[in-house]
């Protein structure tokens, strides 16, 4: 993504935001996302170039997801995402 215009970059990161935070609680969300959602965690921020295999760059455009585990959030974030709402961090809402 280094080699990408600014404005490329910015909404690439705009739809994996929207992706990951709106079809994450639904059966067609990303797999990966929805195992550590189910269990409680919050999508806490995407990291840029972190997955340059060629799996990576396919999947994902060489992105990767950050989650944080709260242990006194827990189960609160996997009430909300079971009713279908992803419990995610200020710096992702500012994406949407």
């Amino acid at each position: 993504m280094h080699n990408l215009p600014a404005a490329l970059h910015q909404a690439l990161w705009r739809l994996a935001a929207l992706y990951l935070v709106h079809v994450s609680a639904t059966p067609r969300g990303d797999p990966v996302a929805r195992f550590h959602l189910d269990n409680g965690a919050r999508l806490e921020r995407l990291n840029a170039n972190a997955n340059l295999s060629s799996k990576g760059l396919k999947q994902s455009a060489g992105l990767m997801v950050n989650y944080l585990y709260d242990l006194a959030r827990v189960e609160s974030c996997h009430d909300r995402f079971v009713h279908g709402r992803v419990v995610h961090s200020r710096a992702l809402s500012a994406l949407l």
